[in-house]
């Protein structure tokens, strides 16, 4: 079993890198990248341990524990544990997002809240991914999911979802109030949109 690569796979597609961007990051080719996530090496079908100076070159691209990726790779024997945990969740079940003080971002669904750590470029690009699956970016770090949204209340101006609210500022209500109203005029009426996207975060070990 490929443990190392399905690791590495794992950091990857957590910060949505395609192999190229990988690439990028990495100072390798998109190429090797995917031999040692299949932990094959394509000239003689052998198996594929990167050296340890490569994986140095993986730890700080997917901003990884470079003593867990030795281990992996079979240099250390001293298994050293994750603060973390891989975890997939669906982006249509997300309320909200909200990036804390401690530059952690929060997960907000109806029953259960997640938290992982992005540098702000990765942030960005998960930013982006959202903003076209219809959330609303109410201010730097907060985004909506529109098709969350049940009621807009005034004058507490709140967000309403199934069960939970998120309250806004009067700069906030006034902003984006007639885009949220129509959001939940559209939601009345239009079929729930079917989706299987996901994404795989790297949830914090601490639980709410």
């Amino acid at each position: 079993m490929n443990t190392l690569g399905a690791y590495l796979e794992k950091l990857r597609l957590s910060y949505g890198y395609s192999l190229h961007a990988a690439a990028r990051k990495c100072g390798l080719s998109h190429g090797y990248i995917r031999d040692v996530e299949k932990g094959i090496n394509r000239n003689n079908s052998g198996s594929l341990i990167p050296k340890p100076n490569t994986l140095k070159k993986f730890a700080l691209a997917y901003n990884a524990d470079f003593n867990v990726l030795m281990h992996l790779a079979g240099y250390s024997h001293e298994e050293v544990k994750d603060d973390f945990e891989f975890l997939e969740i669906r982006l249509d079940q997300i309320l909200y997002i909200r990036v804390n003080c401690d530059n952690e971002i929060e997960y907000h669904l109806e029953s259960e809240q997640h938290e992982e750590k992005r540098n702000l470029y990765d942030y960005l690009l998960l930013e982006t991914k959202l903003e076209k699956l219809d959330f609303l970016r109410i201010e730097s770090g907060l985004l909506i999911n529109l098709r969350q949204i049940k009621e807009l209340s005034f004058p507490e101006r709140k967000i309403h979802f199934e069960s939970t609210y998120l309250p806004l500022t009067w700069l906030q209500f006034t902003k984006h109030n007639k885009t949220i109203r129509r959001a939940i005029d559209r939601n009345t009426w239009e079929e729930e949109l079917p989706s299987t996207t996901s994404t795989l975060i790297r949830k914090t070990s601490r639980t709410h």
